[in-house]
């Protein structure tokens, strides 16, 4: 190391200082491939344009302590990169600890780019594919060396991509129960893409379609996800949990209405309190409609259950009950008005007009 500079190394250390103003900008180091050769262009001097520095060869005299202390401290001083390979792979762990600090997990999703000019992220890393990089970190485990491999295990990285696949799925459930206070996802959700309240590792997912698929696989999950999802909540029949929501809708529509369970055929739950929020949009007049068309083929229990709350099943006795119709009071009669465009509960006309109003309607729905 005690060496002289030579003309070569005085000019490649002209050269790596004039990369390093140009790459200053994007980049805290310099970095050559193993052959450069300066352009024929602007702001490189035309004294050096076209001439090729033998940059592997500098790595090696630097890896054999025969590079002068001089050129050494030099490049040092402006981030010069010894070994690419190395630095290649010190920056795909700095990748995944940002990612980590940022979202609390190594899940990241294939397509994930790190965004550009991003403050969060050191420039260094800015455009990086990282999904792409992560995908081919796993199918080349085998090769990686021992320490590399356990510095990866000590961040947490996920080796097994379908474990992934249900820990990102885990991760959603997870975000739309902190949203919305329960699990109960409807099968056309969607995880919005770029929003801010959600991971990136779920954005796009298909959330109600993969709530679906594992119901239909909870017999073949093992019972170590078994217990993940049941601590959550989840919901393995979608059937009773859709029976329950409209029980708890005709419940609530009993309150408001003043007793009653007259319920419009299209009548659709309002998105407010103090409907039960996970009933919010339900086409509430449909489904009693649907309850009586299908009375006999309805299970004792749940017929029990409709029972208990006061529900009409002949259309007889609703044309008795419509007339309680008129007791509900205006705020709520505004609230049902402003929800429910086309409903006939005309609110200003006589009480004759009212159940006559109400009567044609249900005659021509056919509400059996």
């Amino acid at each position: 190391m005690g060496l002289a500079p030579t003309a070569p190394h005085a000019m490649l250390l002209e050269v790596v200082q004039i990369a390093r103003s140009i790459q200053s900008s994007t980049s805290d180091y310099v970095n050559f491939p193993a052959r450069f050769t300066v352009p024929d262009v602007t702001p490189w001097p035309k004294s050096l344009r076209g001439r090729t520095i033998q940059v592997a060869r500098v790595r090696r005299q630097f890896k054999d302590g025969v590079l002068p202390t001089a050129v050494v401290e030099a490049l040092n001083n402006v981030g010069f990169v010894w070994d690419a390979k190395q630095h290649n792979w010190t920056l795909r762990v700095l990748a995944l600890k940002t990612y980590k600090s940022l979202y609390h997990n190594l899940l990241v999703p294939y397509e994930f780019t790190v965004p550009p000019h991003a403050a969060t992220w050191s420039r260094d890393l800015w455009g990086c594919k990282l999904g792409v990089a992560v995908t081919n970190i796993r199918s080349r485990a085998h090769q990686l060396p021992p320490d590399r491999k356990a510095e990866l295990d000590a961040l947490g990285f996920v080796w097994d991509s379908h474990e992934l696949t249900f820990d990102i799925k885990v991760l959603a459930l997870n975000t739309y129960k902190q949203l919305h206070g329960h699990v109960h996802v409807p099968f056309e959700f969607k995880v919005p893409d770029t929003h801010p309240s959600w991971p990136p590792t779920c954005w796009k997912l298909k959330l109600g379609r993969a709530v679906h698929d594992l119901r239909c696989r909870g017999d073949h999950l093992t019972p170590e996800r078994r217990d993940v999802l049941d601590a959550l909540g989840f919901v393995w029949d979608s059937h009773e949990l859709n029976w329950d929501m409209k029980l708890q809708a005709l419940a609530t529509f009993k309150q408001v209405f003043g007793g009653t369970l007259v319920v419009p055929q299209d009548f659709v739950v309002p998105s407010t309190a103090p409907w039960p929020q996970r009933s919010w949009s339900m086409k509430l007049g449909q489904a009693v409609t649907n309850m009586r068309f299908r009375a006999d083929s309805m299970s004792a229990e749940r017929h029990a259950q409709l029972e208990a709350i006061g529900f009409i099943w002949d259309y007889p006795e609703l044309r008795v009950d419509a007339g309680v119709l008129l007791q509900i009071k205006s705020i709520a009669a505004c609230e049902f008005d402003k929800e429910n465009t086309n409903n006939h509960i005309l609110l200003g006309s006589s009480n004759e007009d009212h159940i006559n109003a109400f009567n044609d309607d249900a005659s021509s729905n056919r509400i059996m």
